[in-house]
C-alpha cells in the first residue's frame, strides 16, 4: 500500500546517497549512467528482501517494481541536478536525533520543571559553506504533494520541519567539526516529492524540453531564507527561473517566489513560536487535557479520515465544538508571532 511504497522509496534514495558518501564521491561528480546503474543494483537487492519478496508474487507486482525503479532513477537524477546546480553538499541522510542517536534530542522546558523531549529522523541535511555564512537546508521526502504553509505553522499544524531545523542548528553549532567563524544560517526547510510525473503536451517537444518541464514539476516547496546569497547557493545557474525552487527573477533583479520566504529575524520568530506551541502542548498533556476539539478549516475537518472516531466520540449534540481556523497571509503570521 501507499505507506510501504513511500518507505521503500525513502530507503532506496537514502541508500543511494550513502553509497557515494561512503566512497567520498560528491553527487555533482556522478553521471546519469553511473546513477542509473547504482539505482538498478540497489532496487534489485532491496526488492528481494522487501515484504517476503512480494514484488515477485505476481505480474502486477512486477510491473509495480519496474515503475518504482523508474521513479527512483528519476528522483536521484533530480537530486543530483539540485546538487550540481548549487553550492550545497549533502551532509547526511536519515539522521536521527534523540537518545543514543547521532544528534541530541530537542528539549522543551515545561512548567514545574518538566521537560518535553522530542526525537525523530531527518531525511536529509545539506550544508553550503559561503563567505556570508554556513547555510543549513532541511529536505523531507514525500510520496505525495505537500506544501509548508506559514498559516499552518502558526496554528501548530505543521511543526515537523521546524523541529528538524532546530535539531540540525543546535547540533551543528555545537559540533567542533562544523564550527567556523562564519554565521550558521537556516537556509530552508523543504519538501521534495518522490514522483515521475507524466507530462501532457499538444505539440512536439524535444527530450530536453520534456526534462526541463519535469524538473519544474519536481521543484522543492517549503520556506527559505530571504537572502540573495542563499538563492545563488541554491541555484547558481538560475537565469530567469529556478529548476530547484518555485521562483523566478524579474528584470530589475528582484525575485518572485511561490514558496514563503523569511528573514533571519522572522526565522528566529518561527522557531520561538514552534517552541511555545510545543510547551503549551506538553503542559496540556501533563494536565490531562484530552478535549476532543478537532480543527475545522474551509468547512473541512480531519474527522472523516480518522481511525479513532469510536474513541473520540465527537458529537455536536453532546456539546462538542470544532476549533474553527482561517488561513492567514504570510505577513499576518509574521506580525502575530513577532508580538
Amino acid at each position: 500500500d501507499t505507506p510501504d511504497i513511500g518507505l521503500f522509496l525513502h530507503d532506496i534514495i537514502d541508500a543511494f546517497s550513502k553509497y557515494f558518501m561512503e566512497r567520498n564521491i560528491s553527487l555533482r561528480d556522478v553521471s546519469k549512467e553511473e546513477a542509473d546503474k547504482v539505482v538498478s543494483q540497489l532496487v534489485d537487492e532491496s526488492l528481494k528482501d522487501f515484504k517476503n519478496n512480494i514484488f515477485n508474487s505476481s505480474n502486477q507486482m512486477k510491473v509495480l517494481s519496474s515503475k518504482l525503479k523508474r521513479v527512483v532513477k528519476r528522483m536521484v537524477w533530480i537530486i543530483i541536478n539540485h546538487i550540481k546546480n548549487g553550492e550545497f553538499e549533502i551532509e547526511g541522510t536519515e539522521i536521527g536525533f534523540g537518545k543514543d542517536k547521532q544528534f541530541s534530542a530537542v528539549e522543551i522546558e515545561l512548567s514545574e520543571g518538566n521537560k518535553l523531549v522530542l526525537s525523530g529522523v531527518i531525511d536529509r541535511i545539506d550544508i553550503a559553506k559561503t563567505e556570508e555564512g554556513k547555510y543549513i537546508r532541511i529536505i523531507d521526502y514525500k510520496s505525495y504533494n505537500k506544501e509548508l504553509k506559514l498559516s499552518d505553522i502558526y496554528y501548530g499544524l505543521q511543526l515537523q520541519l521546524l523541529v528538524y531545523m532546530d535539531a540540525a542548528m543546535e547540533n551543528t553549532e555545537h559540533d567542533n567539526e562544523f564550527t567556523t567563524e562564519n554565521e550558521l544560517l537556516p537556509g530552508g526547510m523543504l519538501y521534495l516529492k518522490l514522483d515521475d510525473p507524466i507530462m501532457k503536451t499538444k505539440k512536439e517537444i524535444s527530450v530536453e524540453e520534456i526534462e526541463s518541464e519535469i524538473a519544474k514539476k519536481l521543484r522543492m516547496k517549503g520556506v527559505i531564507l530571504s537572502d540573495a546569497r542563499l538563492l545563488k547557493a541554491m541555484d547558481s545557474n538560475m537565469v530567469s527561473e529556478s529548476t530547484v525552487l518555485d521562483l523566478s527573477i524579474k528584470k530589475d533583479g528582484s525575485y518572485t517566489a511561490k514558496v514563503p520566504t523569511a528573514s533571519k529575524e522572522q526565522f528566529h520568530h518561527l522557531m520561538n513560536h514552534m517552541k511555545q506551541i510545543l510547551k503549551k502542548m506538553g503542559d496540556e498533556i501533563l494536565s490531562g487535557n484530552i478535549q476532543n476539539e478537532p480543527i475545522k478549516k474551509k468547512g473541512q475537518t480531519p474527522c472523516e479520515y480518522c481511525d479513532y472516531q469510536l474513541i473520540c466520540r465527537f458529537d455536536k449534540e453532546l456539546g462538542n465544538q470544532f476549533r474553527v481556523i482561517h488561513d492567514l497571509k504570510n505577513e499576518e503570521v509574521f506580525r502575530k508571532i513577532a508580538d
